[in-house]
């Protein structure tokens, strides 16, 4: 479905904020606050609003009335530079209403600088697969160490979607097959392990599935009893946490995950999200994410994040169907694969042995 209006031609450093394309949602609170003294106004980032650039390093604003100052949809911040922020429709929801909210220091000098977080750990059991190691060294400017780079070779971790990929920076519905498709270790996170589990992909399927979507030879690089384990542990959890959401939308899901800390959790590079697979979904399988990721294969646009999908599919109008049945999908989607990976297993793999 393509926008009823498109945003007017900008420059390439000015900053748009894009509201969520969730048409139940009507009012949107953006807040700026001070974290330099040298620049009055800064955007940051709050949960429900993941579409926007951030602000110049010196936006030019008006800050000579210190209250609180409200714009509305089509409006722009007074200022004689190209720096504004502007609300344009989206494809969903073609009139939002919003709202911008500029917070001014009453006194900057005494702004102090935030702190400096820990970088994050990147786990070191196998060689990290290609699109693991760009993210680590061009997102995060890790070093990374030998067995990260030269370690022994594992056959699914080595070359697939990092579990570290940070699958909430996703606005927008994924379908069970991408899931497991473009993150065929995420099921240690417990939002994914519960939503295959509920729709009957359990271990069994789960391994058919990854085994054939990426041409394996062999059974030895994806576990049943883990993936089992995985999502008995989510069922636990979920249990005790009557109140999460069960969605189709990884933003919305929640951040635990396995072990005895949640895992570290960071950006990664759309086109990587693909390396290892041989199947991709089609049809009703495949959802914004693969459309996004065929499109940015497809045009060379290999510097594409996660946090920047959802703005990179409004921009390349690759939305699909506002509605979503995910749990009747999930399971058709079983019923419509499971016949088909299970005789790969048989025919090409000699049975189940996972």
């Amino acid at each position: 479905m393509s926008p009823s209006r498109q945003p007017k031609p900008v420059p390439p450093e000015v900053p748009i904020l894009y509201l969520p394309t969730d048409p139940s949602l009507s009012d949107y609170n953006i807040t700026f606050s001070v974290s330099n003294p040298t620049s009055p106004y800064e955007l940051i980032q709050v949960p429900s609003v993941p579409y926007f650039r951030r602000m110049p390093p010196n936006p030019t604003m008006d800050a000579s009335n210190s209250s609180d100052t409200t714009y509305q949809h089509g409006d722009t911040l007074g200022t004689t530079t190209p720096e504004y922020l502007e609300i344009p429709a989206t494809p969903l929801n073609p009139n939002p209403t919003g709202s911008l909210q500029l917070l001014k220091n009453s006194n900057p000098s005494e702004t102090s600088e935030p702190q400096a977080k820990r970088p994050i750990r990147i786990p070191a059991a196998f060689k990290l697969s290609d699109g693991h190691k760009r993210a680590a060294l061009s997102i995060l400017g890790l070093t990374l160490n030998d067995i990260h780079l030269h370690g022994e070779e594992h056959g699914l971790s080595s070359h697939c979607t990092s579990q570290q990929a940070d699958i909430r920076l996703l606005d927008f519905d994924v379908t069970a097959v991408e899931l497991l498709t473009y993150f065929p270790k995420h099921t240690i996170w417990y939002g994914v392990a519960d939503r295959l589990y509920r729709a009957g992909w359990t271990g069994d399927p789960i391994v058919k599935f990854v085994n054939w979507s990426r041409a394996y030879q062999t059974h030895e690089y994806i576990s049943r009893p883990i993936v089992n384990y995985h999502q008995n542990n989510a069922q636990t959890w979920f249990a005790s946490h009557p109140n999460v959401p069960r969605t189709a939308k990884p933003s919305e899901m929640t951040d635990r995950t396995g072990g005895k800390k949640n895992i570290e959790a960071h950006d990664y590079y759309l086109v990587d999200l693909a390396e290892g697979v041989h199947q991709h979904p089609t049809g009703s399988d495949a959802g914004c994410l693969t459309r996004a990721i065929a499109y940015a294969r497809e045009h060379g646009d290999d510097q594409v994040k996660l946090s920047e999908v959802s703005y990179y599919i409004y921009e390349n109008q690759l939305s699909g169907d506002a509605l979503y049945d995910f749990e009747t999908a999930d399971r058709l989607a079983l019923e419509r694969l499971n016949p088909i990976t299970k005789d790969y297993q048989i025919k090409v793999l000699g049975g189940a042995k996972n």
